[in-house]
């Protein structure tokens, strides 16, 4: 095959490839920049999306709090603004627990980036408090026809094991972190530096672990449940991305093959 026209072949394809469907979900201590993924910003390298398109639930009105909000019943929007999933909860006002992490990031910089406003405060539910939980639901089509995978975002900077268990009632999938005062903005600039929990027990936790992937989905629903023997389990956020369509994959094997043809020329 002449390299030219694959390379013409691929430039098309690209065209036709589009960005996969995603939900991204943050758990902010009131509305300001500091705890939010503002629009005109992204938050995460795994799957960047607008802070325009990003679902800030606001967990309570300020921080260091012990009383959450009821955020039971949310409706959540995809990373093009369209109805796509319900954010359900077994928290109520009262438990859990909220807050802001303002020494996450140093100033001037904690307002700076979506991963900052993603990363400076999280809500702590489940673990040895039983009965809490999180649940989506409703997943658009988009979503199921094809799979997902789940992205935890975590980070207490305090000691504590903890973890996080996805169920969507056939795929069952748990992962757990070892955490400590190093935080995942290590350089202080917003940019985190991201480490993946990949330990499945308690005794496996990966040290300084920041976030957790979750794959092979394809449920309508699934629920977070909170891990940990010592405390609540800690989530900053999480994102729902679907399987890439078949343009996407088929990009990046033409743009492999069209490599491989142009360095024998």
């Amino acid at each position: 095959m002449n390299a030219k026209f694959l390379a013409s072949l691929v430039f098309s394809v690209g065209l036709a490839a589009t960005q996969a469907a995603s939900i991204s979900v943050n758990f902010r201590i009131g509305n300001n920049d500091n705890n939010s993924v503002d629009a005109g910003e992204s938050a995460t390298q795994f799957e960047s999306v607008d802070g325009a398109n990003w679902n800030n639930i606001t967990i309570a009105a300020f921080g260091n709090t012990s009383n959450t909000n009821n955020f039971n019943n949310t409706s959540l929007v995809n990373n093009s603004g369209d109805a796509a999933a319900t954010l359900n909860t077994t928290i109520r006002n009262g438990g859990g627990t909220g807050y802001a992490n303002y020494g996450f990031t140093s100033e001037p910089n904690q307002g700076s980036t979506g991963e900052a406003g993603l990363m400076h405060s999280y809500l702590n539910f489940g673990g040895t408090q039983t009965g809490e939980t999180i649940t989506v639901n409703n997943l658009a089509s988009e979503f199921t026809s094809k799979g997902y995978k789940v992205y935890i975002f975590h980070d207490l900077n305090q000691d504590r094991n903890y973890g996080f268990n996805i169920n969507d009632g056939s795929v069952s999938q748990s992962f757990w972190t070892q955490d400590s005062t190093t935080d995942a903005d290590a350089n202080d600039d917003g940019i985190m530096e991201w480490v993946r929990a990949t330990g499945t027990t308690s005794g496996t936790a990966t040290a300084n672990g920041n976030y957790s992937l979750y794959t092979g989905f394809s449920g309508s629903s699934f629920t977070i449940t909170g891990l940990s023997s010592e405390a609540r389990a800690t989530i900053n956020g999480f994102q729902i991305v679907a399987v890439p369509e078949p343009s996407s994959t088929a990009l990046l094997g033409l743009s492999g093959l069209a490599l491989l043809l142009l360095r024998r020329r």
